[in-house]
């Protein structure tokens, strides 16, 4: 019974750490930036594998385990570039389509865009407004000139720039993968002279984890090499009758005067609409009991003339 115990805690351990380990793994893949992982360790032989005497001076040579991710001092930067533009728009419709038609002459692309709500009605400020969420990914030499086109075509009220140097992860990956692909080519000469099938099955292993570890690697220093050559811009579009923020300076008295005169004449005829509106909502509940007090008058005057009639004949 004790064993039987025994056996079950060890099972439960074994199964929780590798579910733990399989968390960990998902969550590292989900970095903004797509960090990346050590590889593991790949700096000595493969446990099992038995080297004879005619392997001796073909035994692969095993660095300290540490690439040598030194920068050369002309290499260029290698920097993400995300911006966030926020901005308003009397325009909405041209606007969208000057935006888009830029990325494309621009050699960039829409990578999503999101649009909700219904058109601006001009003559109700309380109608519905339209609003945009565009992202684009534009090349890195012309962002700054796409950026200046974009806040010139509206009122704009907020940017935000955000880079990323990855230079020395990126550099690093990339000595990882040359020693990694010399690595590959010293098994692939293993196999090649390998005789017994226990080696082989060893050698073969080692040299999946190699192959797995190249192809992890490529794939995030593919996914650095569009980061970096795309930056990525995303653009909010408010559809506005009048700009929230207009350009600050002293009014004129002449003007002070109109501004008051013309915000009095809207305001009264905002509530002569209003009061229109109510009047002509409350119409079903006035009229109903108006000709329900009229038929109670009718009867009661036509009781009372019949009455005195009575009176009169007696």
């Amino acid at each position: 019974m004790k064993k039987l115990i025994l056996a079950l805690i060890i099972a439960a351990i074994l199964i929780t750490s590798v579910l733990f380990s399989t968390s960990c793994a998902q969550n590292s893949n989900s970095s903004k930036y797509e960090d990346y992982n050590p590889p593991r360790d790949t700096t000595s032989p493969p446990n099992g594998y038995d080297y004879d005497k005619n392997y001796e001076e073909e035994k692969p040579q095993y660095d300290d385990g540490k690439a040598d991710a030194s920068i050369p001092e002309e290499a260029s930067r290698k920097v993400i570039k995300y911006v966030t533009v926020t901005l308003e728009t009397l325009e909405y419709d041209k606007v969208l389509e000057s935006l888009k038609s830029r990325c494309t002459a621009s050699g960039g692309y829409i990578e999503s865009a999101n649009e909700t709500g219904v058109a601006i009605n001009k003559n109700d400020k309380r109608g519905g407004e339209r609003f945009a969420t565009l992202v684009f990914r534009i090349p890195a030499d012309v962002m700054g000139d796409f950026e200046d086109y974009v806040k010139s075509l509206g009122n704009v009220l907020s940017s935000i720039t955000d880079t990323k140097d990855v230079t020395d992860s990126y550099f690093d990956i990339e000595a990882r993968l040359a020693s990694l692909e010399i690595q590959k080519e010293r098994y692939l000469e293993l196999l090649d002279r390998a005789e017994d099938m226990n080696s082989i099955v060893v050698l073969t292993d080692a040299l999946t984890d190699v192959l797995y570890q190249i192809e992890s690697y490529t794939s995030t220093l593919k996914k650095y090499d569009s980061l970096i050559a795309y930056s990525t811009i995303t653009i909010n579009l408010y559809e506005v009758i009048e700009y929230t923020d207009q350009p600050l300076r002293n009014p004129s008295f002449g003007e002070r005067i109109s501004d008051a005169f013309s915000k009095s004449i809207e305001a009264f005829i905002d509530l002569c609409a209003d009061i229109a509106v109510g009047i002509t909502a409350a119409i079903p509940f006035l009229v109903i009991p108006a000709l329900a007090a009229i038929i109670i008058i009718i009867i009661f005057c036509s009781r009372k003339k019949k009455a005195a009639a009575q009176a009169k004949e007696q």
